[in-house]
């Protein structure tokens, strides 16, 4: 459980994909994704993130900062 930080990206082994742990309580970890998707997952659920999986995290965040910006004439 050392591992798993506020803040940390780590990969949720259920659903195969990388997010950022945004809250922890006891075992229950609340991850967070660039677009807002939030789930819970058991800490032991998770691992630390490759290189690989921080930068596929780090292009969806990019990506979505773009797409924001594009709609903002509409907002």
């Amino acid at each position: 459980m050392s591992e798993v930080k506020v803040g940390a990206v780590v990969f949720d082994r259920d659903s195969d994909r990388p997010a950022m742990v945004h809250r922890i309580q006891g075992h229950t970890v609340t991850v967070i994704r660039p677009a807002g998707n939030t789930w819970t997952r058991s800490y032991t659920r998770l691992r630390p993130a490759t290189p690989a999986e921080r930068y596929q995290l780090g292009a969806l965040a990019r990506f979505q900062r773009v797409r924001c910006k594009g709609l903002s004439h509409i907002l």
